[in-house]
């Protein structure tokens, strides 16, 4: 046999060798089979390339959003500005020079931006105004410190631009300063490509954590390198914001429970006195309306006396008598509650404990025993609650006892030379009110 058939023959047995039973076995099931046009070529050539090209921008987009999440990008057309007064404050600004979010670098800041809801949006000069503002009213900005204001762009030009933008706003109020950069930290910021003020607050970290290199701290963000610097704890920040609106919650609970319970009680007086002046307008006998009367003295309003009976005439007189000593005993109360809930209120957000005690009883019940206070027997009144509103609060609060003797101190003087004046009537003073709180002051300076 020929080397040309033996190759014939062996290819022929080959294609029986192993047999393809796909075919008759879908063929025994019914099943259609269909060729498929295949590209070997195609197949072996394009695949590899094409899956190791994906995994590699797989790995990329990996890699990048690892190093993104922990030190991310400031974005260019955010500014970062940090007002320093201690409390501290970060403001993000948009390109629009619109507040986006405030934020508290400490726990100081906390408590003012309590009352700054309304930063967002508003122009940044706007929004720092209110925040020294709102400093200045809670006593966190007096002769003994200033506010530092630096604002913070990846672009040089847009900081340089926002900085003196804030300085020539405040150029009349000496307490505000703008950061100031020297040409050097400028020279180091251009040779590492990132904004001057940025390459001062590296520096400002790196000397605070001396483990920190430049080279890591060239890669965190300004939000990042911020926290760093102030040791800013978010767990710590949102744990003392729980425990204040905690506080302020079971403040607020029990002051609106008894307001309610002082206008339900005022409500009550008015209707009784509405019935019995019904009661006049229909004509009926002077001795019934007396028993009424009295009935309404005995409950509400005991300082009064008298035996006689008189005319409905004077029955009416001194009903709209008492109604618009009840409309001014109602603001006297509404005064004493606002007191009450503001003073502490303005007292804690000045602090940074978080083991609050607040001063939850809001009756007024033994100051205003007496119906009939002159305006300045009323303002004695409010003096009095506001000095034992403080020495109770020093009493549970003792971290605050040393402001709060000064503010106590300032009160009493104020007490004594309304209490000294000739409007106030002799009954006053020897009222038992308006001696024990001198007494109890006694006793505070006593146990300091």
């Amino acid at each position: 046999m020929k080397i040309n058939d033996l190759k014939k023959q062996l290819q022929k047995e080959s294609k029986d060798f192993v047999p393809d039973l796909k075919a008759q076995v879908f063929h025994s099931l019914n099943i259609e089979t269909k060729n498929k046009l295949r590209n070997p070529s195609f197949k072996y050539r394009f695949k590899p390339i094409f899956a190791f090209s994906l995994l590699v921008l797989i790995f990329s987009i990996s890699i990048f959003l690892i190093n993104n999440s922990q030190n991310p990008v400031t974005p260019i057309n955010v500014t970062y500005i940090s007002i320093d007064i201690n409390p501290s404050i970060e403001l993000t600004v948009d390109q629009d020079d619109k507040v986006i979010d405030a934020r508290p670098l400490n726990t100081d800041a906390v408590l003012l931006l309590e009352d700054s809801e309304g930063l967002k949006g508003r122009n940044s000069n706007d929004a720092i105004t209110t925040i020294i503002d709102l400093a200045s009213s809670l006593g966190f900005l007096n002769e003994n410190n200033e506010v530092l204001i630096t604002a913070f762009n990846e672009d040089q030009e847009k900081e340089d631009e926002i900085n003196s933008n804030i300085k020539n706003h405040f150029i009349n109020n000496k307490k505000v300063y703008v950061k100031e950069i020297t040409e050097e930290i400028r020279r180091l910021a251009k040779s590492n490509n990132i904004s001057a003020r940025k390459m001062f607050l590296i520096q400002e970290v790196i000397e605070e954590n001396p483990s920190i290199t430049m080279e890591e701290a060239l890669k965190m963000s300004i939000k990042k390198l911020n926290e760093l610097l102030r040791n800013y704890s978010d767990e710590s920040i949102n744990e003392y914001r729980f425990k204040y609106r905690q506080g302020v919650k079971g403040l607020s609970e029990s002051k609106n429970e008894e307001v309610a319970a002082y206008l339900n009680s005022i409500n009550e007086i008015k209707e009784s006195i509405n019935e019995i002046k019904e009661m006049i307008k229909e004509n009926e006998k002077p001795i019934v309306i007396k028993s009424y009367v009295d009935n309404l003295m005995k409950n509400h309003f005991p300082e009064y006396d008298y035996n006689e009976i008189v005319s409905n005439n004077f029955y009416l007189h001194l009903l709209n008598n008492l109604e618009q000593e009840i409309n001014h005993k109602s603001e006297l109360i509404n005064e004493l509650i606002s007191i009450k809930y503001d003073t502490q209120i303005n007292m804690f957000k000045r602090n940074t404990e978080t083991n609050f005690n607040f001063e939850t009883d809001f009756s007024f019940d033994e100051i205003l025993a007496n119906n009939e206070y002159n305006q300045f027997e009323k303002e004695a009144i409010k003096l009095i609650a506001q000095i034992q509103l403080l020495m109770n609060i020093a009493n549970n609060n003792l971290f605050l006892l040393d402001e709060i003797t000064i503010k106590i101190e300032k009160l009493v003087n104020d007490y004594n030379i309304i209490i000294a004046s000739k409007e106030i009537s002799n009954d006053f003073r020897e009222n038992k009110i308006a001696k024990d709180v001198l007494d109890k002051y006694q006793g505070f300076r006593g146990n300091k």
